[in-house]
């Protein structure tokens, strides 16, 4: 089972949760119980040399997913 991250937009509060990929796109905060919506994730990677590498994402969350924003990194915010 994957873990998607999630972000509450009423709580500001990123959370992550093991779901089967039949789930929806949206799950309940366990901050404030307002239904979240699921975030792109960003993850490291490891070069060769064992040296991190973001891969150029910035990570993050930019805004609202519902006005516009993007989420999960990648942009120049």
């Amino acid at each position: 089972m994957p873990v998607y991250e999630y972000y509450c937009s009423s709580c500001k509060w990123r959370f992550e949760q093991l779901q089967p990929m039949s789930a929806g796109q949206n799950s309940q905060c366990p901050e404030c119980g307002t239904v979240s919506r699921r975030t792109l994730s960003v993850f490291a990677a490891v070069a060769k040399g064992g040296e991190p590498s973001d891969a150029g994402f910035e990570g993050g969350y930019c805004g609202d997913p519902g006005a516009g924003g993007c989420c999960g990194g990648g942009c120049a915010m």
